[in-house]
């Protein structure tokens, strides 16, 4: 069998509220207000897991300013680094917070280079894909 991590996501209207829902198999929402950055865990089964369990919905406020990120786990398990380690959601994080402020396909280009550094002459893992959106 194969186990597989993908996000669930909605945005819409609720009680007039701006909100969105998010629901992760194995993988994480993160937020930031420019500043601090959020990891919004998803749950710790994968999707296809035969033991029972349950998702559960987040619902995050949509504010003015907020940038939103939804990595799969090929760019976080990309060895690099002196040591061959995984690039790690800390290290992730820390990559989302140093660049928040900046416009997103300026975020977009340095991602790519943060991430070619690390890399270094390690071969790429997976598929790397970032969706980043800012609500304003």
């Amino acid at each position: 069998s194969v186990a597989v991590g993908q996000h669930v996501y909605r945005t819409g209207t609720a009680h007039l509220k701006r909100v969105q829902a998010f629901a992760g198999a194995k993988i994480s929402l993160y937020a930031s207000d420019g500043e601090e950055v959020q990891e919004l865990k998803g749950a710790r089964r994968a999707i296809g897991d035969k033991r029972r369990g349950d998702y559960r919905n987040i619902e995050v406020p949509l504010a003015p300013g907020w940038t939103f990120y939804l990595s799969t786990d090929g760019f976080l398990d990309q060895a690099g680094g002196e040591h061959g380690f995984g690039f790690g959601s800390r290290r992730f994080a820390d990559m989302l917070r140093d660049h928040a402020r900046q416009p997103l396909p300026e975020q977009a280009e340095a991602f790519v280079a943060t991430l070619a550094e690390y890399q270094g002459e390690h071969p790429q893992r997976d598929d790397i894909t970032i969706l980043s959106f800012r609500f304003d």
